[in-house]
């Protein structure tokens, strides 16, 4: 969904300051990321499900998180404490395991998820002034400045697949089906409503064969 996009659009519509990698040829993994956070104090973090579960594997990590104001996406010991230094939440950028979330969600890990896609960009509301219950980290609430027409799935009954429609505010980058015999993009990301509020959303899967990853891809494996 484009999350590097962030680090030069939040700056410079916020005023938020990013820390990233310095520049040199540097893969990210789970402890250099996390080494950064703590070095940077950062309040807030985005990263992919997977690192977030990795950190998950130690206690000592999970007492880092629980001090992060919010986290949005293998450890020593000697690493895992200082996450909790940083006062961020945390936000995940896709699938994240749900009895992982559960776990930090009980052990005081605020966590948020973000949905999109390449097409569209980040299309969830990202750190609401209203917050959810942190039990409830699976689902979010669509951004009002996209606007969607939510196609009902015939099983379940509570499952839509969203379809973005181009306004002069905002359109997606291509178009792949139509609405009311004008252009549209279906996401073929099928989105569960919320059985009491009906403004919020959690991810349910896919229309088509593709499986999503913890590490923010896509995989058909009718094609492997």
């Amino acid at each position: 969904m484009g999350a590097a996009t962030y680090t030069y659009q939040w700056p410079l519509s916020t005023g938020a300051t990013f820390a990233v990698y310095k520049p040199e040829l540097i893969i990210p993994t789970p402890a250099n990321f996390l080494t950064s956070v703590v070095a940077d104090q950062c309040d807030i973090v985005l990263c992919v499900p997977v690192f977030v579960e990795a950190w998950a594997q130690d206690p000592v990590n999970i007492a880092a998180m629980k001090n992060l104001d919010a986290l949005v996406g293998d450890l020593s010991r000697e690493t895992i404490p200082n996450l909790a230094l940083a006062h961020s939440q945390v936000v995940t950028g896709a699938s994240l395991d749900k009895s992982v979330g559960d776990m930090l969600a009980e052990a005081g890990v605020i966590l948020h998820s973000l949905w999109g896609s390449t097409e569209t960009g980040p299309a969830t509301m990202i750190l609401p002034r209203e917050m959810p219950d942190p039990r409830e980290w699976q689902w979010f609430r669509l951004s009002t400045h996209i606007t969607f027409q939510m196609k009902q799935q015939d099983h379940p009954e509570n499952v839509f697949e969203p379809i973005v429609i181009p306004t002069k505010q905002s359109f997606p980058a291509t178009f792949n089906t139509t609405y009311l015999d004008k252009p549209a993009f279906s996401t073929g990301d099928l989105l569960e409503r919320h059985p009491s509020d009906t403004r919020r959303w959690r991810v349910y899967g896919r229309r088509d064969e593709q499986i999503m990853l913890s590490t923010g891809d896509n995989v058909n494996p009718l094609a492997m």
